[in-house]
């Protein structure tokens, strides 16, 4: 019996090496989650083995019939590896960073810090549409907005909606939608397709792809799309199953032209302790059972906002100029949320050439870069309870401006948040787990709010906003000439 147990871990480790130089995910989980269990089986079996002489004499001088013997040793053995499991299940899986805040705010900010919903707890849900506006001091323009639910819309700064896009209600967009210059509309339906619609919601063309968060559109019409597959990529040498992401470059008529891989560039700054958690959860029956049943059923084998997704980009923006100690005109400014990092990607040499971040940063969203060089970044605060806005100066990497850094106003999201600076020199923030966006000028009056209108008054909670924009060049968009507001 243990010669045959050996064998069989010889043969499933030949099979773990197989799907490692194959790179198939799926393969390497069965694979090596058997391969431990076989292991803790033989650990179990070796001294059952070197008692099989007491075993007999024991039946012999009790007359029980042999195999009965082994029948329950066999038992004895299967409750031995439950209560291993079960033991250790509970440190098989990512212990969650605390919020740091007490009192009765800590269970509203703990369902806020959830990373992406459609609707959030909300203290005050009378407060809605535009409840501040000061004309003289605000950016004037036509606002564009996207919720979880399949809708965007064009809004005056009344609140007015000119224009409304929609898709399936099924459906959940990934959060950032952008409106062509002809009137056609860029999104994305999360983990599912992108998709570019026509002024009157028709499907213009559709590509299937992981897509998630925000997209670029370049000079040229090319879409850079932040996407993702089911991976085995080795980190530190060992192969580790990961929820890879990627930007794939998409033509104008939706056609897949390339795809720049990036893991390579900062394998090194993953902590030892993200990968363990995932080779501890890979050997957690419960886990295991979950991800073969996704691949019976023929879903993907990882989700997003698991210990598989340690990379979680979610932002893209190309440089369209060479800007001081930030990189040269073609690099991608990247936002990887999981390692609080925000980076410049040289994409010939796949190198980072400028990085920022850890230890500052806390789950951010959106770095852009300004006019004058600087890059505009959300800080979300995940887990210190409450979101602030940085703007940071690439060359000595310090703060030059910031919103709520003193933690003094209400203004936190754990997930989503947008931040766009205006021509006049105010910041436009989307708060998208509260439901609202607002506009600030440079010392952090709030000059123009709107709250997103539609509530639930017996859960109290608001529908979130994703992204919410100012269109600042109207004359590029001639269909907005024809939207009438009611005022």
């Amino acid at each position: 019996m243990l010669k045959k147990t050996i064998c069989v871990l010889l043969l499933l480790l030949f099979l773990t090496f197989v799907a490692v130089l194959l790179r198939l995910p799926f393969a390497f989980i069965v694979f090596l989650s058997f391969l431990c269990y076989v292991s803790l089986f033989t650990c179990v079996l070796a001294p059952l083995c070197l008692l099989a002489p007491v075993i007999k004499q024991y039946a012999k001088k009790h007359r029980i019939v042999l195999p009965l013997t082994i029948v329950l040793f066999s038992v004895y053995s299967c409750i031995v590896l439950y209560v291993l499991f079960i033991i250790s299940a509970p440190y098989s899986a990512p212990r969650p960073q605390r919020i740091m805040v007490d009192g009765p705010l800590r269970a509203s900010l703990a369902l806020r810090t959830l990373p992406y919903v459609s609707w959030a707890p909300s203290q005050n849900t009378d407060k809605r549409s535009v409840t501040n506006y000061i004309p003289e001091s605000c950016f004037q323009g036509i606002n564009i907005f996207t919720t979880r639910h399949p809708y965007t819309y064009l809004m005056d700064m009344h609140g007015n909606i000119l224009h409304t896009w929609a898709l399936d209600e099924k459906e959940h967009l990934s959060g950032y939608s952008e409106m062509c210059e002809n009137g056609d509309l860029l999104t994305g339906v999360v983990d599912k397709e992108f998709v570019k619609l026509g002024w009157n919601s028709n499907r213009i063309w559709t590509k299937k792809i992981r897509c998630h968060h925000r997209f670029y559109t370049a000079e040229n019409g090319n879409i850079y799309v932040v996407a993702r597959k089911d991976s085995l990529v080795f980190c530190r040498g060992w192969p580790v199953p990961i929820l890879e992401d990627y930007i794939a470059i998409l033509s104008p008529d939706g056609k897949l032209t390339k795809e720049i891989r990036f893991y390579n560039s900062v394998e090194r700054i993953f902590p030892k302790k993200r990968l363990m958690y995932i080779y501890r959860s890979i050997i957690n029956p419960k886990n295991l059972i979950r991800i073969i049943w996704r691949k019976i059923t023929g879903n993907y084998l990882f989700e997003h906002d698991t210990c598989f997704d340690i990379m979680h980009t979610n932002s893209v923006e190309l440089l369209t100029r060479n800007v001081r100690g930030l990189g040269k005109k073609g690099d991608m400014l990247l936002s990887i949320r999981e390692i609080d990092f925000v980076g410049t990607l040289n994409v010939e040499s796949k190198k980072m050439v400028w990085a920022w971040g850890p230890g500052i940063l806390c789950r951010q969203h959106y770095p852009t870069v300004l006019d004058n060089g600087n890059v505009l970044i959300f800080d979300n605060g995940r887990f210190k309870g409450y979101s602030r806005i940085l703007e940071v100066n690439p060359s000595t990497r310090r703060i030059v401006w910031d919103y709520n850094s003193d933690a003094r106003k209400k203004f936190f999201t754990g997930g989503g948040g947008v931040v766009q600076r205006l021509p006049n020199g105010n910041t436009l923030i989307t708060e998208t787990n509260g439901g609202r966006a607002f506009e600030v000028t440079k010392n952090g009056t709030i000059v123009w709010q709107y709250y997103n209108p539609n509530v639930k008054k017996k859960s109290r909670k608001r529908e979130t906003i994703f992204s919410f924009k100012r269109i600042t060049d109207p004359e590029k968009y001639p269909k907005l000439k024809t939207l009438k507001s009611p005022l």
